[in-house]
């Protein structure tokens, strides 16, 4: 799926978050509201006019001990990490922390990409997950707002979707990630 293809995927499945109340590509985890859809909105409108570059890499990933932050009731913590080579940063590092419903097999969180000089780039995902099927993979997409970062990354703007195939017996996996982010300079 080519870039273009890839950012018009995630503006209609905005605008369609924004239209039945759920605003899946709001900035953060909490219950959607007037704030967030217009917040959605005016994301949709800047990045219109804001000059988007493509963003794209593989990394492994691994479950790391869930941390003690709450989590919703019914909602587990799950927290991974990982490593990898991601355009704009290089040799990079990735840590993820959500909560999970096992009862709707979905999942909300952040994900931090930090390069090897210590900038980072912050994500809040909505994600699904695909149990198990032959071979014992099971298929984790998250799509993510880029809500910016530090050093070169302070103001970065964007979206990405993260595919993570998970080997449940090695537990272990393999993400790919595609999107499109805006910061100056890259």
């Amino acid at each position: 799926m080519t870039s273009i293809a890839v950012r018009r995927a995630f503006q209609l499945a905005c605008a369609a978050s924004v239209l039945v109340g759920t605003a899946a590509c709001d900035r953060s985890p909490v219950a959607p509201g007037p704030t967030s859809a217009s917040t959605a909105i005016s994301d949709a409108r800047r990045d219109a006019t804001t000059r988007l570059v493509p963003i794209a890499g593989t990394f492994e990933t691994r479950p790391v001990p869930p941390s003690a932050q709450p989590c919703p009731a019914g909602s587990i913590r799950t927290n991974g990490e990982g490593a990898g080579v991601i355009s704009h940063l290089g040799r990079s590092t990735q840590s993820i922390t959500g909560c999970f419903s096992p009862a709707t097999l979905t999942s909300t969180g952040d994900v931090t990409l930090t390069a090897a000089n210590g900038d980072q780039i912050h994500l809040t995902v909505t994600s699904t997950f695909a149990p198990s099927g032959p071979g014992g993979n099971a298929v984790v997409t998250s799509i993510g707002t880029i809500t910016g970062g530090t050093g070169r990354f302070a103001d970065a703007t964007g979206f990405a979707t993260i595919v993570t195939i998970f080997d449940e017996s090695a537990g272990a996996g393999t993400a790919t990630i595609d999107g499109m982010i805006s910061a100056a300079p890259l």
